[in-house]
């Protein structure tokens, strides 16, 4: 209270004031418009607004009644509230009560205005774009709460004033050039500015290189596949749409750019290595698996669904595919003079007509091996009621009760197994399955043994898993493979059976089947589901449980020798194909293509510790990595900086980045300390990063190669 009484004098004292106009040593007859006062959001203190306030209405001569209206009027979101909340308790108000309202609703915490500009000091390259506006957002709930319902939504009146909150405390606490800078980015919505601010502040140069890996994150999450909606349909209408090739071009334009913002490269740098460089995926690449992936998915739709019956139809292909022509017409020229045939500008310009997502699809799908294997049916739902499922009757282990690692010897990793396996209640019938994929993606299969104790005998089983599959697969096709044998037993032999042991070294396998049978999204996860309900109908308590690989248990092993088994002799070319292992090849035969395109790189494999450096020492490795930096008098050359490409220090041939780094004379003993006397180009790039900079600061190679300006005239 007491420091309510002291902004109430403060106040009183302003009003007091009020009453003849101030002394400004101006004249006092301008024309002062409501308009021309400030706008009060908590954003300043309320004395600092007040202050404005009267030296407006002194310079205008406002008295100090019309001054009180004025300043009401220009209270904007919580301080509108506070002021229409006193005009209803105590009428028409005085310069004095708001003052002291405005004072005490706004002084006692922090304005949104400080809290934003500790924010602003924080973004500049240490916090993502997306947690950032995400802070942006809680400085809005919590100053502008009338903005918001109860739910926490905002309002539909009070969205275009939240919109321009958010804008304005994006602005908030940068500097001049920042802010004026952030103007400019023309951004049409939040997320927009957000997502730009990061760039602009780089490439501006008005952040430090404490912003490159800032920088990275943000290229790549434009530039790469990242699940984002937004680009997956903007890469698929390449094709929906019928683009045109100078279409495309104008896209990976766009890439290129973003590629030399994460890389630093200059634009000599050739195009596929310069996007190798940045690690992104060619935009034209990343279109055929989108389509193909698409057209994998669509295959798998049931007939008579609407998409599928458009995938079904053949009609005549009618647009003629220039591109075509024009490698036709190369290679026919090439054949008269006696020349090898060139490569077509793109792998999709061999499709004699225009491409459209069908033709594409089903080209990538031919050329990924996919054409003439089954597909699976997608899993669509067939949740059962609540009273159908299984209950306790099924229980999942996917822990041990003494953890153990992979690196762990195998024989506690076979301890602790069976240590967890001596708690569960003795079993009339123990499974034990696995599964094997060839480099984890191709030739898969799987095996399982069943030991029926009550009988006294086993029962081996194995199933192929696809030529195309993954190696989860392969494990949950083992388990369909028991669960169907054991359903499948002799009446007397399953009346034997209450209680059922599955033991599997596929955690991720259990991990989703333990969602139950409503969260399959898989065909066969739905499948082992309906055999484990079909045999939980029968009286049967199952128990699935997770035991370590390769730890030297026999029953694992010997599933491990017939899952191998089924993968070598199985006839493949029967098993299904589902859609995630389609995809998986469609990647794979994408990933092939964009490394032969990257075959033009100097050096494709990554330098070791290139992400540790600074900004300038990042740009500076790219620019040596892909053949092209302005350091180099070679490359300066060409950009006409200077006349003549000869190296300075040894004067015999051009200094190019070889030259520089592994070949020149002069150099010998700055090399020889972290390379030897007579290294390669490609041991210089294979080793630390570190080394590479530091050798070019001890040659003098930290600026922009030019020659030295002429002497003056006498």
């Amino acid at each position: 209270m007491g420091g309510t009484e002291k902004d109430s004098k403060a106040g009183g004292g302003d009003d007091s004031a009020q009453q003849k106009p101030l002394d400004t040593g101006m004249a006092t007859n301008l024309k002062v418009g409501i308009a021309d006062f400030p706008l009060y959001d908590g954003s300043v203190s309320p004395e600092d607004f007040l202050a404005q306030c009267s030296r407006l209405a002194g310079l205008g001569n406002i008295s100090s009644d019309s001054l009180a209206s004025i300043v009401a009027a220009r209270c904007s979101g919580r301080a509108l509230t506070v002021v229409n909340e006193l005009e209803q308790r105590l009428g028409r108000l005085s310069m004095a009560q708001l003052s002291t309202s405005l004072t005490s609703h706004f002084s006692a915490q922090p304005t949104a205005a400080q809290a934003a500009m500790q924010l602003s000091r924080l973004v500049k390259g240490r916090m993502k774009a997306r947690e950032f506006g995400q802070q942006v957002r809680l400085l809005i709930r919590r100053a502008c709460p009338e903005f918001f319902t109860k739910d926490g939504t905002v309002k539909s009146t009070s969205v275009p004033a939240y919109n321009a909150a958010l804008f304005r405390h994006l602005l908030v606490g940068l500097s001049a050039e920042e802010a004026t800078l952030i103007s400019r980015l023309k951004a049409n919505t939040f997320e927009e500015a957000i997502e730009e601010l990061p760039v602009a502040l780089e490439t501006s140069g008005v952040c430090g290189p404490a912003a490159a890996a800032f920088i990275r994150d943000l290229g790549r999450r434009i530039c790469t596949c990242t699940g984002d909606r937004r680009e997956t349909a903007w890469l698929r209408a390449i094709y929906f749409t019928h683009a045109a090739p100078a279409v495309r071009e104008r896209l990976e334009v766009e890439q290129r750019k973003c590629a030399r913002l994460i890389t630093g490269c200059i634009k000599l740098t050739d195009k596929e290595t310069l996007v190798a460089e940045a690690g992104l995926p060619p935009l034209s690449l990343r279109a055929k698996e989108l389509a193909a992936g698409e057209y994998a998915r669509i295959v798998r739709l049931p007939p008579g669904d609407p998409a599928r019956n458009l995938l079904d139809k053949t009609p005549p292909p009618r647009l003629r595919y220039r591109a075509h022509e024009a490698w036709r017409r190369a290679v026919t020229s090439a054949e008269e003079a006696g020349l090898p045939p060139p490569p077509p500008a793109d792998e999709d310009a061999t499709l004699s007509f225009k491409p459209c997502f069908r033709r594409v699809g089903r080209w990538v799908c031919d050329r990924a091996g996919l054409s003439d294997l089954p597909v699976e049916p997608l899993a669509l739902y067939q949740g059962a009621p609540p009273w159908h499922h299984c209950g306790d009757a099924v229980r999942f282990v996917l822990d041990l009760p003494q953890p153990t690692r992979r690196t762990d010897l195998p024989e506690k990793r076979k301890e602790a197994a069976l240590a967890a396996l001596a708690l569960v209640p003795d079993p009339d019938c123990t499974i034990w399955s696995d599964g094997s994929a060839k480099e984890g993606t191709i030739q898969g299969g799987g095996g399982a043994i069943l030991e029926l104790h009550r009988e006294g005998r086993t029962i081996e089983c194995v199933a192929p898993a696809g030529r195309v599959c993954s190696s989860m697969r392969a494990e949950l096709v083992a388990m369909t493979e028991a669960l169907t044998c054991l359903h499948e037993l002799p009446a007397p032999s399953k009346a034997l059976i209450k209680r059922v042991l599955l033991c599997t070294d596929s955690r991720s396998g259990l991990q989703l089947l333990s969602g139950g049978p409503d969260d399959q999204q898989s065909a066969i996860g739905q499948r082992v589901w309906g055999l484990i309900d079909a045999l939980t109908a029968a009286g049967k308590d199952i128990t699935l449980h997770w035991v370590p690989g390769h730890a030297d248990l026999a029953g694992n092993e010997a599933a491990d020798r017939l899952a191998n088994q089924a993968a070598a002799d199985c006839a493949q070319e029967e098993a299904p194909i589902d859609l995630s292992s389609a995809r998986t090849a469609i990647r794979r035969w994408t990933s092939e293509l964009a490394s032969a395109r990257a075959q033009r790189h100097p050096h494709r494999e990554p330098t070791p510790s290139h992400d540790e450096l600074d900004r300038w020492g990042q740009a500076t490795l790219s620019q040596l990595r892909t053949g092209y930096c302005p350091l180099v008098r070679a490359t300066a050359h060409r950009l006409g900086l200077v006349e003549d490409p000869t190296c300075r220090a040894c004067g015999e041939e051009e200094e190019d980045v070889e030259h520089l780094l592994a070949g020149c004379p002069a150099h010998v003993a700055a090399r020889a300390g972290f390379w030897g006397h007579c290294p390669t180009l490609a041991e210089v790039l294979s080793g630390p990063a570190q080394h590479i900079i530091e050798f070019m600061k001890r040659v003098g190679r930290v600026q922009v190669a030019t020659d030295p300006p002429p002497p003056a005239a006498p």
